[in-house]
């Protein structure tokens, strides 16, 4: 009875001692914009050629749901934070891809649709657009938890989840 009495105390010691911490399942990139409520996505001809504007839009627009990043389209590639831009390079399996710049005069963040993209279904390209366009605010890939940030296949859906807001929240409230 006593030895059991001692090993209850001691757990109940460490659990006191334990530092608490949270745990963070997004990942971040580094990179983040300056004013992140006033992004201006430009969408390039080659994109609208392709009719693929409206998943440009799906992907900027969908972000504006956290409190710490609002998007509007431009028409000015200038005064851009992101421009969308389709390209016929087949890059294999990689569908889209977002670039960042750290020239002067250009935008910092350039979004790729390859040819890939174009045998996406629907509800797949919508949820690519949205997935690269968080890369563009500085989200990584997370696979620990349900994100629209996956590294690799589909959800289904193209809504952040819980954990892609935490992100943009880790990111942006400073």
């Amino acid at each position: 009875m006593k030895y059991k009495k001692s090993i209850l105390a001691l757990i109940c010691l460490l659990l006191l001692l334990a530092p608490l911490s949270s745990v963070n399942a997004y990942v971040l990139q580094g990179n983040s914009f300056q004013h992140p409520t006033a992004l201006r996505y430009y969408i390039d001809s080659s994109v609208l050629n392709k009719n693929y504007g409206g998943y440009a839009v799906t992907g900027g627009n969908t972000w504006n749901y956290s409190p710490v990043v609002q998007s509007s389209r431009s028409t000015s590639k200038i005064q851009s934070n992101v421009v969308w831009r389709y390209s016929n390079t087949d890059r294999g399996r990689t569908v889209a891809t977002a670039f960042y710049y750290v020239q002067k005069n250009q935008p910092p963040v350039d979004i790729y649709f390859w040819r890939g993209f174009d045998g996406l279904s629907h509800s797949n390209k919508n949820e690519t657009a949205v997935h690269e366009y968080g890369h563009a605010l500085g989200l990584g890939h997370e696979d620990t938890k349900q994100s629209v940030m996956v590294s690799e296949g589909f959800n289904g859906t193209h809504m952040p989840y819980v954990d892609d807001y935490n992100g943009l929240e880790a990111l942006y409230r400073r």
